[in-house]
């Protein structure tokens, strides 16, 4: 449990023991990020089934979706304000990366962050509760998965630094294992149907690698920040759509 550990507190302001990780230690934890995202969407589902049962579904989702911003610090949100304002403010790789590192947010992060906001917001809000509460813990999980999976098929833009480190010392079968099983909580929680959710995100999140490799080469903190929003969004998209189709949660699953 030492990995969970040590994604949770670098994936979130929990307050779980903290310690100063090598990149070989920080490279081990990452495959524990979708058991993490387990965690986070274990709160963020508590706090919509909890607040559902008095409030509207707007305000429930609204305060499900910013406790999850508050548990990790608005940690994603922010790298996908920074990947916006640098792709689309760019004009040159370097001008891009540039801009990337800069704190401060431009009119495309803010425009991004809102929408990514907007989207999970009226998506939840549109779910029935029950629903809504097991597709949180999907949605957190696998979105986590996403970003291992990409760190495992893509490339760091840089050759040095943190970032080129933990991906050279990532296990990549270990990576590989914890991302399939993420992609299997899909199954769990939607059945066979659960196949086209994960279809669905490897697609979203492989056209959104592809552009972003196109702009600037591979990726980078920021970058997967973005991509485990584009999961979330995904997945709670493809939840409203099976509901709409009338496709059911897996039946052995309890009703909350």
């Amino acid at each position: 449990m030492k990995g969970l550990r040590r994604a949770l507190s670098f994936l979130t302001r929990l307050p779980v023991p903290s310690e100063t990780l090598t990149s070989v230690e920080l490279a081990r934890a990452i495959a524990w990020f979708p058991a993490a995202g387990l965690v986070i969407g274990g709160f963020v589902a508590g706090v919509f089934w909890v607040t559902a049962q008095g409030l509207s579904p707007t305000l429930s989702a609204s305060l499900a979706v910013l406790t999850g911003a508050a548990m990790t610090g608005g940690f994603h949100e922010d790298g996908l304000g920074d990947t916006f304002d640098a792709l689309g403010g760019g004009w040159s790789r370097d001008e891009m990366l540039s801009i990337m590192k800069d704190s401060r947010q431009g009119t495309f992060g803010v425009l991004a962050i809102v929408g990514t906001v907007l989207v999970r917001v009226t998506a939840l809000a549109a779910l029935p509760v029950n629903v809504g509460v097991w597709t949180l813990l999907l949605a957190h999980s696998l979105a986590r998965g996403a970003v291992v999976g990409v760190m495992v098929v893509s490339a760091p833009v840089a050759t040095s630094g943190l970032g080129a480190s933990y991906a050279r010392e990532l296990h990549r079968p270990t990576a590989v294992v914890s991302s399939l099983l993420a992609a299997g909580a899909a199954v769990v929680v939607w059945g066979v149907n659960g196949l086209l959710v994960v279809g669905v995100l490897v697609i979203v999140v492989a056209v959104f690698m592809i552009w972003v490799h196109g702009k600037i080469g591979g990726y980078t903190g920021d970058i997967l920040g973005a991509a485990e929003q584009f999961g979330e969004m995904t997945i709670l998209a493809m939840a409203v759509f099976m509901v709409g189709q009338g496709w059911e949660l897996v039946r052995w699953l309890p009703v909350v």
